[in-house]
């Protein structure tokens, strides 16, 4: 009775908090601020790094020499343009950064309070009491405005399909709405997700007190960290991806993981079992009656859809590839659209070499009333078909990616039998559906210990994962991995629409080599059909021979002006015809308009780096013939210093030691003069450096994340990172450059998310072989430290 009294005392005391919270008309930022400002600084960073992309100076393939002042103030007005915008986002990361040293929040206080005055027998039974007072303070709240919500989404639904737009009113009222919804989107796992932010921050800044070394901050949070791992070890759900965009948990959670591995480790390791579905489709329903997993079962929030496919593609792929065994939880028969789903979820597996277990499919159809398997059966069977045709255009059977038995389909009746009882409806859980989900639950456990005692046999391995704390770091990895190129590679909707997209490649890649190597008849010399690069090397020929038969200053002068008119215009011939030939050869109706109009943008870079290329050529070619002028104009001024001398001494005298020495230093102290003025007008400025620098540095990257995939782990930068010219400058407007910030700055920088995870899990075996994981974790380390003073 005392336990109860004091439970509802807390109660209420929460309630009171989430109260105040609420009146101030920012509920979530005020509960959790930590949370808010991490978002904030989220989306700053990853605008930092799409503008240092999609800012660049955009290089025209003109000269700067002959775009004169106004192209030079153009250049530097873009730079400048570029430079405060990165120094605004760079005063708003300080503040935010600022920010996050402020004092926890009122509500997490309240939950550490209660986390460390209950003993440990009780704070899992109050931390569901809490869960249990935030769903009944919520629900009055919620509930409305997601009827509202749902009714403007059918409304917005419905005016798209009459083709037209939402009213400015119901618009504005939507997205009031939404973010009233918004604000009241989170639970009690958003506290496990403050803390863990709150112990991540205090462990950064006694990490820098102690210049680096391990935090001494973990004892603050260890009744919390033994709350939680109580609470994971009775089977509770947790969240593992927060925020927006979606990241995985930290440190905190991993040292949890690793308590509960180092107490119950087991030899046969663990086995993953995930759930994917549409949304509302009753997976939390289906674990909880599996496994007893605990998880909430309420309304779906509604949706407008904006997350699209690549988000569906990167969660379906984030549980196939950290997964022994995959349930489909479906609603009705097999679709079109799952197995489209799946396709591209093995394109995207294969390339991305993420395909280190390979988890078997089983397809749950939900609410079915007629439950004969032959005709879901006869429907797997034609998708399994699909699914190995896709495999085998990926170059790869499908048992290497998946397991899919033709008869891995399960039917399962309504979870919930209702009917009406004394005017008032009356809800149940049927006794069929319990025995038939205790069948599919002993199914679950003989397909686990059937592939693995497989894998064992045919390979001698040990499990994957031999405990949490390991299945933890591969999904963890193997998030930033879908998160990096996700967008490259899960945007299409179908396997066919990629094999469109390649075969368009194929034709553009053939239609450029024809334009560059001569075919196609871009251009013939006596019935000799030439492409660009034999015809730029005749006329870098032609116009070397003219400056050596004449090479006087104006004739060098003239013959330059006139060689980058002449390529220019070779090059936009080239252009123009490369894009005649690819429309001809691209005229298949299957190809879109849009994928066609893409690759037709695309197809200009190669001309323009072959025009780079020889217009380089030339350049190297007027530079010898300019030294070569310049040695000889020297020499006959030299000459005719000597025999203007000579010559008024009536060549009776010679030149003493003395004169010759005061007579060398005036001529060559004007000639020197001379030189260094036209040198000056020929010096590019910083911000023309800046843009050049960047463009080739960006080109490089660009080919190099061609090549070497997933180890090209360079992003591209943008000319702000160099175009401060001095240390002064660049303390004035908050931008340090490349060589000037420090290893973790540069790493965020400038390196994808999630690169070490990719370079020590595909190169560690080459970079540091070992007997024992210590001695592999301190040689991880020790490459690293090495690794990117290097790349610097």
């Amino acid at each position: 009775e005392d336990a109860s009294t004091a439970n509802l005392s807390v109660g209420e005391d929460f309630v009171a908090v989430l109260q105040r919270a609420f009146a101030t008309g920012s509920t979530a930022a005020t509960l959790f601020p930590l949370t808010a400002i991490s978002r904030r600084l989220a989306s700053i960073r990853q605008e930092k790094g799409g503008r240092q992309a999609s800012l660049m100076v955009k290089d025209d393939g003109t000269d700067v020499k002959k775009t004169g002042s106004k192209g030079s103030s153009r250049m530097a007005a873009q730079l400048q343009l570029e430079e405060d915008l990165a120094r605004v986002r760079a005063q708003s990361e300080q503040k935010l950064e600022h920010e996050l040293d402020s004092p926890c929040s009122e509500a997490l206080r309240f939950f550490r309070g209660v986390m460390t005055a209950a003993s440990p027998d009780q704070r899992p039974g109050l931390v569901a009491e809490l869960a249990l007072h935030l769903d009944g303070w919520k629900e009055p709240c919620l509930l409305p405005l997601l009827d509202r919500q749902r009714q403007l989404f059918d409304q917005q639904q419905e005016a798209q399909q009459a083709k037209s737009s939402l009213d400015a009113a119901s618009k504005a009222e939507l997205d009031r709405v939404s973010a009233q919804v918004s604000e009241l989107d989170f639970s009690m796992d958003s506290f496990w997700v403050e803390l863990e932010l709150l112990s991540r921050r205090k462990g950064e800044l006694k990490g820098e007190l102690n210049g680096g070394s391990k935090s001494a901050l973990e004892g603050d949070f260890t009744k919390e960290r033994e709350s939680w791992e109580a609470l994971v070890s009775e089977g509770r759900p947790f969240q593992l991806l927060h925020g927006r965009p979606l990241q995985m948990m930290g440190s905190f959670l991993r040292s949890v993981l690793q308590a509960i591995g180092a107490r119950d480790a087991d030899s046969r390791g663990i086995f993953v079992v995930s759930v994917m579905g549409a949304q509302s489709s009753a997976k939390s329903t289906l674990l909880n009656f599996l496994f007893g997993a605990g998880f909430a079962v309420a309304r779906g929030v509604a949706r407008d859809g904006s997350e699209g496919a690549t988000f569906d593609g990167q969660i379906a792929l984030m549980c196939m590839t950290c997964s022994h065994l995959v349930l489909v939880n479906h609603k009705g028969e097999l679709s079109r659209q799952l197995q489209d789903l799946l396709e591209v979820s093995l394109f995207a597996m294969k390339h991305l070499r993420l395909g280190r277990i390979q988890p078997r499919m089983v397809f749950v159809l939900r609410d079915q009333h007629d439950r004969s398997r032959s005709v879901h059966e006869d429907m797997l069977k034609q998708m399994r078909n699909h699914l190995e045709d896709a495999a085998r255009t990926l170059g790869t059977p499908l048992h290497d990616l998946i397991l899919l038995d033709a008869t891995a389909v399960f039917l399962l009746p309504s979870a919930v039998t209702s009917e009406l009882r004394q005017g008032q409806e009356v809800c149940w859980t049927s006794e069929l559906f319990a025995r038939e989900v205790l069948q599919l639950r002993g199914d679950i456990f003989k397909w686990l210990n059937a592939d693995a005692e497989r894998r064992r046999s045919a390979a001698g391995e040990p499990s994957e994962f031999e405990s949490l704390v390991s299945w933890y770091d591969f999904a963890s990895a193997s998030w930033d991995t879908l998160v990096q190129f996700g967008e490259q590679l899960l945007h299409y909707r179908t396997l066919h629409e990629i094999e469109l997209q390649r075969e368009l490649a194929d034709v553009a890649k053939s239609a450029v080599r024809d334009a560059l190597d001569g075919a196609g008849e871009i251009g013939t010399v006596d019935g000799t059909a030439l492409g660009f690069h034999a015809r730029a090397r005749q006329t870098v020929d032609g116009f070397v021979s003219r400056i050596h038969a004449n090479p006087t200053r104006l004739e060098l002068e003239t013959t330059d002006l006139e060689f980058g008119r002449a390529l220019a215009c070779l090059r936009d011939e080239c252009v123009a015809r490369l894009e005649e030939l690819f429309c001809e050869r691209a005229a298949d109706p299957r190809f879109g308009a849009s994928a066609k109009e893409q690759a037709r943008q695309q197809i200009r870079t190669p001309i323009e780096w072959a025009f780079e290329n020889h217009l380089y050529t030339w350049k190297l070619h007027l530079k010898k013939a300019s030294d070569e002028r310049a040695m000889h104009e020297l020499w006959v001024h030299f000459t005719g210093v000597l025999n203007r001398h000579l010559a008024g001494s009536g060549h009776r005298s010679c030149l003493s030691k003395d004169e010759s020495h005061r007579l060398f230093e005036t001529e060559w102290g004007a000639y020197e003069a001379s030189f260094l003025t036209s040198l000056r007008s020929l010096t590019k400025d910083w911000q023309t450096l800046a843009h050049e620098v960047t463009l080739l540095f960006n080109h490089a990257v660009l080919k190099l994340q061609h090549e070497a995939g997933a180890l090209a782990i360079l992003k591209e930068i943008g000319p702000q990172q160099v175009a401060a010219a001095t240390p002064e400058a660049r303390r004035s407007s908050g931008i340090a450059s490349v060589i000037e910030q420090h290893d973790e700055e540069w790493e965020e920088n400038y390196f994808h998310v999630g690169w070490w995870a990719a370079v020590k899990m595909r190169g560690m075996a080459l970079l540091q072989p070992a007997e024992s994981g210590t001695e592999v974790a301190q040689g991880s380390l020790a490459v690293r430290a090495a690794l990117i003073p290097k790349m610097r």
